[in-house]
């Protein structure tokens, strides 16, 4: 999600690509990390909440990106404040991204 706000995605972009994730949410991956958390014991049998933390969901990298900005500002702001890099740092790694 960083990389691609960084790299100047729409919120639209990002989470259509996150939901892409759901192609293999009922698969390997999928029946193996729901076959693990229904095993935890806040989770056990809880089909729907288990299926809630597998499944990528659009509406959920939408909300994650809304709150994301409300509570740093954006990417830029968050990468100066958390990683310490300077507004030219930022710029590099935007221009190694974007052809």
């Amino acid at each position: 999600m960083l990389i691609m706000l960084l790299a100047g995605c729409d919120a639209a972009t990002i989470a259509q690509e996150y939901a892409l994730n759901n192609l293999d949410s009922n698969k390997q991956w999928g029946a193996s990390a729901t076959n693990r958390l229904l095993a935890q014991p806040g989770l056990s049998g809880n089909v729907d909440a288990v299926a809630n933390v597998v499944q990528a969901r659009e509406e959920y990298m939408l909300a994650t990106i809304d709150m994301f900005v409300r509570e740093f500002g954006g990417v830029e702001e968050y990468m100066s404040e958390y990683f310490d890099f300077d507004e030219e740092t930022i710029e590099k790694i935007r221009a190694n991204l974007v052809v």
